[in-house]
């Protein structure tokens, strides 16, 4: 064991030396939180956005009804911010709501045409409108198109004031929240924490794990530290330690930047969610070593990691929820660990994205773990370079 310890200090210092090892391990983590929570969890500017709105009338607009139709158009179409999209129920549209389809639904409830008509003939006390809005708080493009809408109605009495009896007529705007899930608000920050968090352990064990063994196995430094008394077991559990301590360091420094700088759900420190991180990285790490077994040449070694690494990337949905893609393709996210693994950490903070029951979150990546070690046991002489 202190041989192991030993080696492992020595790999350590090693590799932290290494710019490349340091920053695709280390900086690259907290740069991509960085920038992917910035661009998508915090939209800054309301230019150049165009949101989806869905539409329920009750009643076809008449009279100065028709000036709500007015103000829709005029805020609509390539001009506009908004899309509009109708619908014949509020049900239905908050539905789509609620599956993201859609960011905001506006009703226009039966009887407001008449009510702006009787308060125009009548010359009676101020009408408010039904008129409602019903949005996702915490979903930043949800609230930003309920704002602007809200802004663009509390103008509208200045459109009407340019029409007749401009003294009796008013138009309120109802907002309505809808939460997306029945426990808590949608958070992209802590939606996306869980997927870099992944992502770094695919750094570790498919891209730094193979490299390094079989530069080692191909450089002779193998044969040069079994001809101490380190054994191939030793030396491969240095190996393994190493890629744990640079993950576990890594993990700190993204638990630091978000706890420090970013509204992320504290249900990261929680021991279940921790869990679920090492258990991610102690059913990856197979995965790496069962590349080094099946492939020979450095290159190769290096090119297949590559693809596997992006392929588990962007397929698993570490950073956006994946939907509507084709049916080959969804086979293939249905089949790797990394669709299981992430949605594992999310449904410990609260979101549910995928299909798949509890227990197979634990069940495909304990399979892709198990078949990983069968295999590279069975080249373990070739793998370690003493054979």
């Amino acid at each position: 064991m202190k041989r192991t310890l030993t080696l492992l200090k020595a790999l350590l210092r090693s590799d932290l030396r290494e710019f490349e090892t340091f920053f695709w391990s280390l900086i690259f983590p907290l740069i991509l939180f960085f920038l992917l929570s910035s661009i998508f969890g915090n939209l800054g500017s309301e230019s150049g956005i165009s949101f989806e709105i869905g539409v329920v009338r009750e009643e076809k607009l008449t009279g100065l009804g028709v000036i709500i139709d007015e103000v829709l158009n005029s805020i609509s179409g390539e001009e506009g911010p908004f899309t509009l999209r109708e619908f014949s129920s509020v049900e239905e549209a908050t539905e789509a709501l609620k599956k993201g389809s859609i960011e905001l639904v506006f009703k226009i409830p039966k009887g407001t045409s008449s009510k702006l008509a009787a308060a125009t003939l009548l010359k009676t006390s101020v009408v408010k409108s039904e008129l409602e809005m019903f949005y996702i708080p915490g979903k930043q493009s949800s609230e930003i198109a309920a704002d602007i809408m809200n802004s663009v109605f509390d103008q509208v009495d200045l459109e009407i004031a340019k029409r007749k009896e401009p003294d009796y007529i008013s138009l309120e705007v109802k907002m309505t929240s809808l939460l997306r899930k029945e426990s808590e608000e949608f958070n992209y920050v802590t939606f996306l924490f869980p997927g870099i968090l992944l992502m770094s352990v695919l750094i570790a064990t498919l891209m730094d794990g193979p490299y390094s063994l079989t530069f080692s196995r191909d450089s002779g430094l193998n044969r040069k530290l079994y001809s101490t008394p380190i054994s191939p077991l030793e030396y491969l559990t240095a190996n393994v330690l190493k890629l744990v301590s640079i993950n576990i360091i890594s993990a700190v420094l993204l638990f630091t930047l978000a706890l420090t700088f970013y509204p992320v759900d504290h249900g990261i420190l929680s021991l279940r969610f921790i869990g679920a991180f090492l258990f991610s990285l102690v059913t990856m790490l197979p995965f790496g070593l069962m590349i080094v077994s099946l492939v020979k040449k450095p290159s190769a070694v290096v090119a297949i990691s590559q693809i596997t690494f992006q392929s588990m990337m962007f397929l698993g949905g570490l950073y956006i929820p994946i939907s509507n893609v084709p049916s080959g393709m969804k086979a293939v996210m249905y089949v790797i660990p990394t669709t299981y693994l992430v949605e594992l950490m999310r449904r410990i903070l609260g979101y549910k994205f995928g299909t798949m029951s509890d227990s197979m979150l634990i069940i495909v990546p304990l399979i892709w773990a198990v078949t990983s070690i069968s295999i590279f046991s069975l080249n373990f002489k070739k793998v370690m370079g003493y054979e």
